[in-house]
């Protein structure tokens, strides 16, 4: 409607109020037709008074707010008398100390406004408190269109421009677009301190229904040109208010949202502070200024961790897929490591049995992240057959064979699953691993050994050190040029400094004779038994009974039976040949300042192992140490940037020239070609997909067995059919255990019973395995032989009989499983476990909460899925995996889910409570049906008289080929040869010019956090149907609804003003009563009724006046 026409009076005052100070009018310029107040409106803006006094000068300077400047001319506008004076009235707003005790008959309350009076007294001055404010809009349409700008005025925030149009339509992409309004108001953007402001224009797309945006929206900022995007240098998400980049690229480096937040507030208090001392000096320094109370810390300034983290999100959504591209474009051609870690996604909200699966390759590059529900390998098989692809290699699925070579790596290493953990277990089906040979770590071949000695034993060190000396082959020349530079510049070095040099400046290799070097490890156990006896029979001797001894005590064994087996278990790995290396593992990172000597040695790197997953492990440990409880997509926002700048330092280690830390490939003209496109998939977003393919899968086999009508119990299915080839045992024959006569002679014997060949082979081993049995030396308790779980695999016994003969002691003796091996006879200390390697127990203890509809949701699911555990091959014997047990179980439970149901619905039964359960709740129902089988082992103690004994072992390990130990480092075909860092490949760059192309609104749309929507109104059909009777009575009586003006209220049912009677029956305000559809009877009985309540009302009334009247 047309707003109502201003009076003369009203264009009288807002005159007066222009002459008093430049403002914006109510009706802006007086129309044409008030040629009067046009001509009144001409001379003030042209007054030399009003132009001094009022009009912002050049140079962003302002005039004082009273008095007008002696040096211009007189006024020539007739309104002199409003120059310069402040609006009245004045409202001075005293501080209450500033005023006396009022008298008693005062009601004037201190802090009240006082007007003043008009009289001699000179106004009390306020003076500003020196606070920027808001900036005013560019008016001009035309001004900001195509253009980026800032300035900033006096007094008011900084002003940017934004109003490119050359960009496309986010939602379909199309450049038909045009620009329809000027933004009115400015949009903040929260800085690290005072917030700054910008101006864009609005845009719709003539394609897709005019769907509109504003020109500084990231949606659409993504469109353009990228040396544009970088102009704007914020992030504005919708209504939200925007972030300038720069706290998002402390986010990239891992700052937290919280801390940004107080950064900001600490910031902005330190600049009100800043303002509040200039405010006070310019209060005492002006005469009859009033000092007020300084305002607190504008809180819509503060950079509030909710905007914050919703920009970055946004953010990363822009940016994922290039950084998607940058990791796929690493390779690796020396060898790559996986491994498992628990902590990081279990951050994250309601994912309690989520792990992280990575993939590292030369030089500790992360070559795939991704989060799966659980550690059965048959999860990672779209992350690895992405590895394979990216290297250029095919192999195929079920031999794991290579079709084509391509630049896959040889090697691949595993901490589990290199073999089936018993003689001759490894062959050429089941080594092969993705096209790569497993090859088992061996710092978790040494951990597993260490785990099962108490870390307070004095000899424990020694013997992990000679150990090491059993297994690796170290360069002589290394050493001996490490020890010269040491000795040069007398250098007295701690054992976890010399532990670095070895490190970083000795080149090792693990042997291919791995009979020699299980015989090395033999003698060492030996010797180590030996030296358990001596010390034992020392303190024997001394009086010392040696019982109830503790761990820590001199006398206590360092090899016990059950470490005796943890080692003899081990040694299976060497002879399957699932250690040693196969090509040299050593990189050579150039020479380097020993520790700044100004000795110049070799500095090298090692490519073995799975401790390059380790040092990630440990990276994402501290950076989401104080993250909790964050959704899964904030989880991959912050972890990809952290592996992201992970590997950049390690290539910049490794002098590569890589994108500097926290800047997008997107963002940097320098960065080299990466990949068009892959099929990478990083953290929860290839958690979701994988749970997606199964439940795929599962829904076409049942549907295949629905349609084809033929439904066979999952119990007739053989339990190898649903093994992966990869986990067959064929060819493999458990060794007899039978004990064994003499062997040859031996270098070096400390038993007599127990003589070391040179050479080891399967039967030699399990013949010695069983002497050394009975030779070790036990503690005051019995270790008990059939509580004893072999680590990685079991040499004489699987884990499922070590399992069943725990339940069934446990439940003969009426013990809580919790409690079974905690002391006693023929028990294991339960603080004695390694929680690092006690799977099981690991498991156990970070289950999540029951879902909503689990396997035991109900009796009739319970009874169903107890059926299936018990009758098939489940998880708990280690011989089926739990993706490929639950798959098959729900395919089993489905269809017979659907055949109860159709049964019930022919013979006309109610249907049974039978309800569909999803991937994820049988993988955690799997988990909590799992008993622990994992059994804790230790050991421990150290004397004089066994020194000799040691020292005889360490000169026997010590003596080696001096010829045969350079050539080994100094060829190039040697085993041991460092290869230039220089020479590995470690990335495979596109070809052209990096394109990338911004998310689709759809994409952004599904992916982004959705806010809170508003609750869907209920359809009232009584208010349809009164109106349809209304308008059906209107018709017949030609009666039109009236027109909406303001202050005049219609009926919502017939819109008809409330004052509107039909047949001289009126509407009701109050109740909602409408003449036009309701009964007309209503209106009468109401009425009626007010009439009999009026007269009970007057009754009593009457009543009550006639006993006052008796009364008195």
């Amino acid at each position: 409607m047309p707003k109502k026409e201003k009076t003369d009076s009203q264009w009288e005052k807002d005159l007066q109020n222009l002459a008093r100070k430049k403002v914006k009018l109510t009706g802006k310029k007086p129309p044409p037709s008030k040629k009067e107040f046009v001509a009144t409106y001409d001379k003030i803006t042209k007054c030399p008074v009003w132009l001094n006094n009022c009009k912002p000068l050049s140079g962003g300077r302002q005039s004082t707010l009273f008095g007008a400047a002696s040096d211009v001319g007189g006024c020539n506008c007739g309104y002199s008398e409003y120059h310069g004076t402040p609006f009245p009235p004045i409202q001075i707003y005293r501080r209450a100390e500033r005023y006396e005790a009022p008298l008693e008959d005062e009601t004037e309350e201190p802090g009240e406004p006082v007007v003043a009076e008009t009289s001699t007294k000179k106004p009390q001055v306020r003076l500003p408190f020196g606070i920027k404010e808001i900036p005013e809009t560019v008016a001009s349409k035309d001004f900001v269109r195509d253009r980026d700008m800032t300035y900033e005025r006096e007094g008011e925030f900084q002003l940017m421009l934004f109003g490119y149009t050359c960009g496309s339509c986010p939602h379909c992409g199309s450049n038909n677009i045009t620009d329809t309004s000027n933004n009115r108001t400015p949009k903040l953007i929260h800085t690290a301190g005072w917030p700054r402001f910008v101006q864009g224009i609005g845009m719709k797309c003539n394609n897709c229904q005019g769907r509109g945006w504003q020109t500084f929206e990231s949606t659409y900022v993504a469109t353009l040109p990228q040396h544009l995007q970088n102009k704007l240098g914020a992030i504005i998400v919708g209504a939200s208010d925007g972030i300038d980049m720069q706290l998002i690229m402390q986010m990239r480096m891992n700052s937290t949202a919280a801390s940004i937040e107080d950064a900001s507030r600490a910031q902005l208090t330190i600049n009100m502070n800043a303002l509040r001392d200039k405010y006070i000096r310019r209060v005492a320094a002006t005469p009859n200024a009033d000092l007020e109370d300084f305002p607190s810390v504008p809180e819509e300034y503060v950079a509030k961790q909710e905007k914050v983290m919703k920009a970055f999100i946004r953010d990363y959504v822009n940016v994922r897929d290039s950084l998607n591209r940058e990791m796929a474009t690493s390779q690796s051609i020396k060898a790559c490591s996986v491994d498992h870690q628990a902590s990081p996604p279990r951050k994250t909200k309601g994912e309690r049995n989520a792990h992280s699966f990575s993939v590292v390759g030369d030089g500790g590059v992360v070559l795939s992240y991704v989060v799966v529900p659980g550690t059965d390998l048959s999860w990672v098989k779209p992350a690895m057959m992405e590895v394979v692809e990216r290297h250029g290699t095919e192999i195929d699925e079920e031999t794991h064979q290579r079709t084509v070579q391509g630049t896959l790596p040889p090697v691949i290493y595993v901490d589990t699953n290199c073999c089936n953990g018993k003689p001759g277990g490894r062959n050429e089906k089941n080594k092969m691993w993705y096209g790569m040979e497993k090859k088992c770590d061996c710092f978790h071949v040494m951990k597993r050994i260490g785990n099962e000695i108490p870390d307070g034993h004095p000899r424990k060190t020694v013997f992990m050190q000679r150990m090491s000396k059993c297994i690796y082959t170290s360069s002589k020349d290394d050493e001996d040029a490490l020890e010269a530079a040491r000795k040069k510049c007398n250098l007295s070095l701690s054992d976890k400094q010399k532990k670095a040099d070895r490190t970083n400046y000795i080149r090792r290799f693990i042997d291919s004779d791995n009979d020699k070097t299980v015989a090395n490890i033999l003698l060492l156990m030996q010797t180590s038994i030996a030296q358990d006896r001596e010390i034992k029979k020392a303190h024997i001797a001394a009086g010392d009974p040696c019982k109830d001894i503790p761990k820590s005590h001199e006398a206590y064994p360092l090899i016990p039976k059950k470490v005796v087996r943890v080692i003899i278990n081990q040694c299976t790995h060497f002879l399957n040949g699932c250690i040693h290396d196969v090509e040299s593992m050593n990189v050579d990172n150039d020479r380097a300042n020993y520790r700044n000597t100004g000795i110049y040695l070799n500095k090298n790197t090692s490519l073995r192992g799975t401790s390059k997953n380790e040092a990630l492990h440990s990276v994402m440990d501290k950076a989401l140490y104080i993250s909790n409880n964050m959704r899964a997509l904030v989880f991959d926002a912050k972890a990809h940037w952290i592996i992201i700048n992970f590997n950049r330092r390690r290539l910049q280690k490794m002098g590569i020239h890589t994108l500097p830390l926290g800047v997008a490939p997107m963002e940097c003209f320098e960065c080299p070609p990466l990949v068009e496109s892959t099929t990478l998939k990083f953290g929860f977003d290839y958690y979701y997909h994988v749970q997606q393919v199964m439940e795929q899968e599962i829904d076409d086999a049942v549907l295949e067995q629905l349609d084809a009508a033929v439904v066979q119990d999952i119990d007739d299915v053989a339990a190898a059919d649903l093994v992966p080839d990869y986990y067959s045992e064929e060819g493999v024959t458990d060794a007899d255990t039978t004990a064994a006569s003499a062997v040859d002679s031996t270098n070096f014997a400390i038993n007599e019973k127990i003589k070391i060949p040179d050479k080891i082979n399967f039967n030699t081993l399990q013949d010695i395995a069983i002497l050394f049995d009975d030779a070790a030396v036990d503690p005051d308790y019995d270790d008990g032989d059939d509580m004893s779980i072999n680590t990685c695999g079991s040499a004489g016994g699987t884990l499922q009989d070590c399992a069943k003969l725990a339940h069934k002691i446990g439940e003969a003796n009426n013990f809580d499983m919790e409690l079974l091996y905690d002391g006693g006879d023929g028990s294991l200390p339960k603080h004695d476990v390694n929680s690092r390697r006690n799977v099981g127990l690991r498991k156990r203890q970070n289950q999540s909460a029951s879902s909503a509809k689990p396997p035991d949701f109900n009796e009739a699911m319970k009874k169903k899925w107890l059926e299936i555990w018990g009758a098939t091959t489940n998880p708990s014997d280690g011989r089926i995996s739990t993706a490929t047990w639950v798959k098959g179980a729900i395919i089993k439970y489905r269809v017979w889910m659907f055949e109860q149901m159709v049964t019930a619905e022919e013979n006309g039964q109610p249907s049974p409570q039978l309800f569909s359960v999803s991937v994820d709740t049988v993988t955690k129902w799997v988990q909590r049906m799992k008993s622990t089988i994992e059994r804790p082992l230790t050991a421990g103690a150290f004397t004089e008289s066994s020194a000799q004994l040691g020292e005889s072992f360490d000169s026997y390990v010590a003596t080696t080929d001096a010829n045969a130990n350079a050539s080994s480092f100094e060829e190039e075909t040697g085993i041991g040869f460092a290869t230039k860092a220089s020479e590995l490949q470690l990335s495979a760059p596109g070809e052209g010019v990096n394109i990338f192309m911004p998310p689709k609104s759809d994409v952004v749309s599904t992916i982004m956090p959705k806010p809170a929507t508003k609750k869907t109104k209920t359809i009232d059909h009584q208010l349809l149907a009164r109106r349809a009777t209304a308008k059906r009575n209107m018709d017949e009586a030609e009666i039109q609804p009236d027109k909406k003006v303001s202050r005049k209220r219609r009926c919502n049912v017939c819109d008809k003003y409330y004052d509107f009677n039909f047949k001289n029956v009126p509407h009701g305000r109050n109740n909602g009563f409408c003449p036009l559809a309701d009964d007309h009877a209503i209106y009468h009985d109401k009425q009626a009724a007010k009439v009999v309540a009026r007269k009970a009302i007057d009754k009593k009334y009457k009543q009550k006046r006639r006993r006052k009247d008796v009364e008195k």
